[in-house]
């Protein structure tokens, strides 16, 4: 069979539509607005309302100006009752100045009110004397901002320009619009998550006679799922502890949080430490989701060095003694909190005791699971071998060294888990 028919033609002989070409969306009108309103309003987690959010893409069209864009020149109104008034302006804009006032009832307002955005051209005849005012002889385009329909930009265009381009570069930067409100919104929302979560935390370390504490604490994200305490019981004892929630953000954060609480009121009703865990595990079963989970490692140390604790699924803790001979990870003791208690076993109590000089040190996986960038972990067998050749650090500067050691091993990567050190030194 002939193949010498051309690709333009299909079997019936009739012309082929042609193949659409995909265009740079760089070359695309209003892109350098799209670019820079992006980086502008992720990058400026303080405009949180709907203006400051506006005035930064009232911005990135100023800044678009003396670039070869369609754009001439940009306004910014506030709706206030019937009127949209005008709170700035840049570039050719017309005659108008700030507090110009335009009737919401305008055709045009009208249209962009009904579906975000509206073009109008000279000649069109809604181009009437109000338009001319603003937009001389060019095309004029609006945009409709923030749920209430009250921001409204409207900048001048060069012709010619397509209808169908401005359409797509109007509704892609209303969207854009949108996207960055709620996610700063929510950004808002986790600060205030972090606020409630850090203000459960100590805000300073006890002082009892005998020990030396430090504590170090960085999440992966504003909020995480690490959690500690340290709660002096009478003149001389400690209570310490140190959960972690399965995955980071704010749902390990909220049950982290419960861990906190629980245990506060358990230890204020003077509950013996088995049955304040089992109450914690059972709160955790009956309102967590399915698989999500707190490990959980709780002592208290007496002014002799006495320590009892509870290991509920929490990488164990190391004891560094000041004699080599003396290194130690303590065991788990029960189950991970949250379990259904039918099947999980019960927690046991374990005893041993701090010599002077012995070091506890309380950790989340977020430090032995850092990778280095040739995905090698840090692990518990490198961490110990720090600890000994610095335990006669004082506390604090142990713990930088510490933070500083994993930093490097990450080779400068960001932490991808929460990073939790609680250290307890009898001196």
């Amino acid at each position: 069979m002939s193949r010498d028919r051309s690709d333009s033609a299909d079997k019936t002989g009739a012309p082929r539509p042609a193949r659409r070409r995909h265009r740079d969306p760089r070359s695309l009108p209003l892109y350098g607005v799209y670019r820079r309103f992006r980086n502008l309003a992720f990058g400026a987690p303080e405009a949180t309302d709907d203006e400051g959010l506006a005035r930064l893409l009232f911005q990135a069209l100023v800044e678009e100006i003396p670039t070869a864009s369609p754009i001439r020149g940009v306004r910014l109104y506030l709706r206030e009752g019937d009127d949209f008034v005008l709170l700035d302006r840049n570039g050719d804009a017309g005659e108008v100045t700030p507090g110009y006032r335009v009737p919401a009832t305008h055709p045009v307002i009208v249209q962009s009110l009904h579906d975000g955005w509206a073009l109008v051209r000279r000649g069109d005849s809604r181009y009437d004397e109000w338009v001319a005012r603003t937009g001389g002889d060019h095309a004029v385009a609006k945009l409709l901002l923030g749920p209430a329909r009250n921001l409204l930009l409207s900048f001048t265009l060069r012709e010619p320009i397509a209808t169908a381009e401005v359409a797509n570069a109007l509704t892609a930067l209303g969207s854009l619009a949108d996207s960055a409100r709620a996610r700063q919104r929510f950004q808002h929302v986790l600060e205030q998550a972090r606020e409630v979560q850090t203000s459960l935390l100590p805000r300073s370390l006890p002082a009892i006679p005998g020990f030396e504490l430090a504590v170090r604490q960085r999440p992966a994200e504003i909020v995480g799922g690490d959690v500690y305490d340290l709660i002096r019981v009478g003149d001389d004892a400690l209570a310490v502890c140190i959960a972690d929630a399965t995955g980071h953000g704010l749902p390990a954060a909220l049950q982290a949080r419960d861990v906190i609480v629980g245990l506060r009121m358990g230890m204020a009703l003077q509950l013996k430490m088995v049955a304040i865990v089992d109450r914690l595990s059972r709160v955790l079963a009956d309102s967590s989701p399915v698989g999500r989970y707190v490990s959980f490692f709780f002592a208290e140390i007496d002014g002799d060095g006495h320590l009892i604790y509870l290991n509920a699924g929490h990488p164990p803790p190391l004891l560094i003694g000041r004699e080599r001979r003396r290194h130690e990870r303590l065991r788990t003791s029960g189950p991970i909190l949250g379990l259904d208690r039918r099947t999980a076993r019960p927690w046991v109590r374990v005893f041993e005791r701090l010599a002077p000089g012995d070091l506890l040190v309380l950790y989340t996986d977020g430090i032995t699971e850092v990778h280095s960038p040739d995905d090698e972990e840090y692990g518990t067998e490198r961490l110990q071998r720090f600890l000994r050749r610095h335990a006669s650090e004082p506390l604090t500067q142990l713990a930088d060294l510490l933070f500083a050691e994993i930093d490097a091993f990450a080779g400068g990567n960001p932490p991808l888990d929460d990073q939790t050190l609680l250290l307890v030194r009898r001196s």
